[in-house]
């Protein structure tokens, strides 16, 4: 059972599907995927081909296949590729450090703040959910459309 928002109790079921994921077809065609993934190094995100490097929900880093955390692999990617061109110093490994918002209905969003692999196990801090953070949540798309896509 579930209650509305104007205090009514309504019958519903709630069913939340995540499909087994795997890389498409133009990735496992490649020469870069091994049982199904690009391995990578976690730290750095270098495949085993020199000078190329892969993020995101194609590898088989030890996190979540997510957009916040691909962001994160990114811009180690860019960090490491800075360093190797300028000849400046080592950047330090990823971290797995990541945040994911969570809708919950009524102008609230809640936040899950994660760390993947910094620890022996995975750290997770959840912050409930306030119209705060729902803010937070749309400025946090908004700033990423616009620098993706030159949305505003």
């Amino acid at each position: 059972m579930g209650r509305a928002t104007d205090g009514r109790t309504i019958p519903y079921d709630l069913f939340l599907g995540i499909p087994v994921h795997c890389a498409p077809q133009v990735v496992l065609s490649s020469d870069l995927t091994e049982d199904g993934w690009i391995p990578v190094n976690p730290g750095t995100f270098a495949t085993r081909h020199r000078n190329v490097y892969a993020v995101g929900d194609v590898t088989s880093a030890p996190v979540p296949r997510a957009g916040g955390i691909a962001e994160g692999e990114a811009a180690t990617v860019a960090e490491v590729l800075i360093a190797q061109l300028t000849g400046g110093p080592s950047t330090a490994p990823y971290d797995g450090v990541a945040a994911c918002y969570v809708e919950l209905g009524d102008g609230l969003v809640g936040r899950i703040d994660v760390n993947f692999l910094t620890y022996d196990t995975p750290v997770a801090k959840f912050t409930a959910p306030t119209a705060q953070l729902f803010e937070e949540k749309q400025d946090w798309g908004a700033t990423r459309a616009a620098r993706w896509f030159g949305r505003q």
